[in-house]
């Protein structure tokens, strides 16, 4: 599972985030999920976590 996690890494830093920004924002872009719901310990990571709506932006964003 880590192998397939260090994947995700290349597109991270592509869009600028960590890995647990970029699979947060797959989830809340899908449209069969309603609620995203995550574990936070302290203020700075629920901000961290916040960070997913501007990279579930960037996604889909087109490219030139």
């Amino acid at each position: 599972q880590a192998a397939q996690a260090d994947k995700l890494l290349p597109i991270a830093e592509k869009l600028g985030c960590s890995v647990a920004n970029l699979s947060l924002a797959w989830v809340i872009s899908n449209p069969d999920v309603s609620t995203a719901i995550f574990g936070a310990s302290s203020v700075q990571q629920v901000y961290d976590n916040l960070k997913a709506i501007e990279v579930r932006d960037k996604l889909y964003a087109p490219t030139v």
